[in-house]
Order: structure tokens, then C-alpha cells, then sequence
């Protein structure tokens, strides 16, 4: 019988310490907040390191923590849960990282892997934490993973069948410190492969496609400007590829796609040729595919103003991505701080009408966004800045984006519950406009 600590009482803390104790081994959970539920004291952590076999993180802690230097100076291995979970099962894994783009891709290959009959899984950050299927998972099972650089910061030997690196942007400096740290941690989704796996690199983004030339892995490249690999054309409104049998193979897209989610679809296809799916499974799969909510998401029409939900944008990457679909529109931002950048935004803006800004983050974005030739202008809250970009919308009209390139934890407890806020007020809005 071997004894574990977990470090972390969230979702994927309680489930790990289920299976592990379902399994007849001990585990125990300590959190800095005591009231979670089966947590112990700090001093009762203390008491069981001399027996415990590993210290397990939770994602959310951070590996300068106190509690992991004490592990470290009495030589007891630490390890991330993903990393702890995959050591015990060993599933065939698609690894999935980067700044922007991830859940949407891994959903999609999950589904493309589903319509072609394997035995898939969807996990990680993203649907179910890996201890809820750890005492299931078989070597022959397809576990498609979504990894964020938290997930990412312990792993140092970490080698899935195929990795993906989607992008990569200044993000979450708060937590690692650095851009240059930031990279590190999403490096080691492919840093420890070998010759016999597998890494899919996007051509597009000069950074990944630098950090291409590091891969040990056989390297694999998609995008709208690589002359080699799986290429996408936003004209012919499809994908083309070379299989393993070196064969030029079309993938068509069936519906207009906004020009990010046709590199995602870029990427699954080279994954799904990877695995030897036939075009013609993808190309049904990608047609069927129901996008994740709060992700360039249409609510309503009023008035011929279009809102739009893109509340998962939490970094200015990501809101540039999303402007780059619009001809003119009205953009809502603000949230949380992650020590972002914003002045990177004023140059993005040329097609902007009306900026509102509010929450934490609101006085900073309106100070870098100055003088950029439209109105920039601070409210008190989210339900305030939507009714002023509705009231300068309608004189064009144009959409109303709420793309807030911010965290949501000043109000909300995280994007989605933000994304269903604006939902709610636009509806308030919709309703108020039918009754006049």
C-alpha cells in the first residue's frame, strides 16, 4: 500500500483522491484553504511526509509553494496530476497546448476520433480531470488532452504519441514571471518526445514555428503560409493535405468558419492523417462539430446589431484574433489583471467604432487605448458597457463584441458564467426593445 499527498482540493484534487483511495492505497489532501472538503491541517501534512510515497499538484499551485520546497529538500518526488495519472495507465496520447485555440481543437479532434470509431477520451483542462477515468483507462484507449502551461510548468518527461503547439502569446505572467518562462512550460508538451512520436507545429505563428526546430519528434506543420504540410485557404473555403501515402488529400468545409477556427480545423486534419483517419470521416465530423459556448458565439439580433459572446477571450491575443472577423464593430473589454500589455491592442483597433471598458482592468485599458480615433470609455460595470456599445451600434449598425482580452475573477467566477452574464443582459435588452 502506498501513501500519497495531494496538494490541491479543486475538481481534479477530490477526484484523484477518490481513485487512489478506491484503489486501496492512501491518499490525503492539503489545501490553504482548510474548510475544503477532506482537506487536513498543515501541521498533519507535515506530520505524514516522511511516509508519503509522492507530493501530487493540483494545476492551480504553484511550484513555488512552501509546501513543495519542503518536499524538495527531503528528496520526495513531486509530480504534476496529469503527469502522475499518465505514469499509472499509459493511454495513447494527442497532447494539446497553446495560448489560444486549445479547447476548440481538442473537442474537435475528440470528435473527429469518435465519428471514425476509436475508443477517445477528452481530458485534462478541458472535460474530465485524468483521475476520473484513471483505474479505467486502457494502453489501447485514444486520450486526447488538453494542457495549459500550468498543467504544463513540472512535466520533464513527458512524451505523448502527438503533441500540438497552437500559438503562443504573452500570457499568464502573473503566475510564471516571464515570457520566456511562459515558453518553457508550453515547450514540454513535445521537449522530451522521441523519433517515434509525433509534433504538429502551426507555420503561422513565427514563435512555434522557431520552437519547431528544437522538436526531436517527427515534426508535422499546418497553416495558411507553409509550403509544406496541411495548408488552408479561407478562398476555397477548404484543406489540403498529403497522407502517409503521400497522396494530396481535400478536406471541404461545409460552412463559413471564422479564419482561427479554420486553423484549428488545419490541425486536427494533420493530427487525424496522423492517425489514419480517412477524409472522408473528417470532413463529415468537421461539418457536425458543435463549437464550444462563449467563443465567438452569436446571441441575438437587435435592431440589426449583432452581439457577440467571446468571453473566453482572457488575454489581448485572443480579442486580436477575434477582431480580425469583423469589418467595423463596438468592442467591450475589462476583467481581472494578468499583467498584460494592453497598448498591444491601439494598433489592432483601426476597424473599432466605440470602445467600453470596465471591471479591475477597465482605468488601465482605457489609459493604453488614448487617442486611438474612436471613443474610449470607462462604465461601472458590465451591464453598462453593453447598453453603450448598443446605443453607438445602432447608428451603423455593427456588432457588439464583447472579446474582453481579460481573466473574469474581479466579478465572475470564471468565463463561462461571465459569457452567460452577457448573455442575460443582451436579452434584457432584446426584450425591452420588442415591448416597445
Amino acid at each position: 500500500m502506498s501513501v500519497y499527498m495531494i496538494y490541491g482540493g479543486g475538481r481534479s484534487g477530490q477526484a484523484l483522491y477518490r481513485a487512489l483511495n478506491n484503489d486501496k492505497d492512501t491518499a490525503y489532501i492539503y489545501d490553504d484553504n482548510q474548510s475544503i472538503v477532506n482537506a487536513i491541517s498543515i501541521s498533519q501534512c507535515i506530520q505524514l511526509l516522511d511516509r508519503i510515497e509522492c507530493l501530487i499538484l493540483s494545476p492551480g499551485v504553484p511550484r513555488q509553494s512552501q509546501l513543495v520546497r519542503m518536499c524538495h529538500n527531503k528528496g520526495i518526488p513531486v509530480y504534476g496530476e496529469v503527469q502522475f495519472c499518465l505514469k499509472r495507465c499509459q493511454p495513447k496520447v494527442i497532447a494539446i497546448t497553446g495560448t489560444n485555440g486549445k479547447t476548440t481543437t481538442a473537442s474537435l479532434l475528440h470528435h473527429i476520433l469518435l465519428c471514425s470509431g476509436v475508443n477517445s477520451y477528452l481530458l485534462g483542462n478541458i472535460g474530465s480531470p485524468v483521475s476520473t477515468v484513471l483505474r479505467t483507462l486502457l494502453p489501447s484507449d485514444i486520450v486526447v488532452l488538453e494542457l495549459s502551461s500550468f498543467q504544463l510548468e513540472r512535466y520533464d518527461d513527458f512524451n505523448p504519441y502527438i503533441s500540438a503547439l497552437l500559438n503562443v502569446k504573452q500570457d499568464h505572467i502573473d503566475r510564471h514571471g516571464s515570457i520566456e518562462e511562459y515558453i518553457r512550460c508550453k515547450c514540454n508538451v513535445f521537449a522530451h518526445q522521441s523519433s517515434n512520436n509525433h509534433a504538429i507545429f502551426n507555420y503561422d505563428d513565427t514563435v512555434v514555428r522557431e520552437l519547431s526546430n528544437i522538436c526531436l519528434a517527427q515534426v508535422h506543420y499546418y497553416g495558411l503560409t507553409c509550403d509544406k504540410g496541411t495548408q488552408y485557404s479561407t478562398i476555397d473555403n477548404c484543406i489540403n493535405y498529403y497522407d502517409s501515402n503521400n497522396s494530396l488529400q481535400t478536406v471541404q468545409l461545409h460552412r463559413q468558419e471564422y479564419k482561427h477556427n479554420v486553423s484549428n480545423i488545419a490541425c486536427c486534419i494533420t493530427a487525424s492523417s496522423i492517425m489514419g483517419i480517412e477524409p472522408s470521416i473528417v470532413e463529415q465530423a468537421v461539418s457536425s462539430f458543435v463549437y464550444p459556448p462563449h467563443r465567438l458565439s452569436r446571441v441575438a439580433t437587435v435592431n440589426g446589431v449583432d452581439f457577440v459572446n467571446d468571453s473566453k477571450s482572457t488575454n489581448c491575443a485572443s480579442t486580436i484574433s477575434a477582431i480580425e472577423n469583423f469589418a467595423t464593430y463596438c468592442l467591450i473589454l475589462g476583467g481581472s489583471d494578468k499583467n498584460e500589455d494592453y497598448t498591444q491592442l491601439r494598433n489592432q483597433l483601426d476597424k473599432c467604432v466605440f470602445v467600453a471598458c470596465y471591471g479591475q482592468t477597465g482605468s488601465a485599458i482605457r489609459d493604453a487605448l488614448r487617442n486611438i480615433g474612436c471613443d474610449v470609455m470607462l462604465y461601472d460595470c458590465l451591464c453598462d458597457a453593453v447598453y453603450a456599445c448598443y446605443e453607438q451600434a445602432c447608428n451603423y449598425p455593427c456588432p457588439v463584441l464583447f472579446s474582453p482580452a481579460c481573466a473574469s475573477f474581479d466579478h465572475y467566477t470564471d468565463y463561462a458564467h461571465r459569457g452567460e452574464c452577457f448573455v442575460h443582459i443582451v436579452q434584457s435588452i432584446a426584450d425591452k426593445v420588442q415591448k416597445n
